[in-house]
C-alpha cells in the first residue's frame, strides 16, 4: 500500500480497517502511553475537583462487551 501522505496526521484512513485510536501494544506500543494515562487521570481529576457536587440520578447502561463503557451516565448537579 502507497500512502500518499506519510508526514500528514489524517484521523480518517479509508484503507485501515481499524477505526479506533490507541496506544498498541507489542513491539509499536506508544512510548508515551504511561505519560498520557498519568495526565489525563490528573486533568479528570481536577476537572471533577472543580465542578459543583453531583449525583447519579437514574440507571447507568453499561456496555462495549470486553472493554467496559459507559453508555449512559445521567447526572445532576
Amino acid at each position: 500500500m502507497i500512502v500518499a501522505a506519510p508526514d500528514d496526521f489524517l484521523v480518517q484512513h479509508e484503507h485501515c480497517p481499524n477505526r479506533h485510536l490507541s496506544f498498541g501494544a507489542g513491539p509499536h506500543r506508544c512510548i508515551g502511553a504511561h505519560l498520557a494515562r498519568l495526565e489525563l487521570r490528573v486533568v479528570l481529576e481536577e476537572m471533577l475537583r472543580r465542578v459543583p457536587p453531583w449525583r447519579v440520578t437514574g440507571e447507568v447502561v453499561m456496555g462495549g462487551g470486553i472493554n467496559r463503557l459507559v453508555k449512559s451516565l445521567p447526572v445532576e448537579w
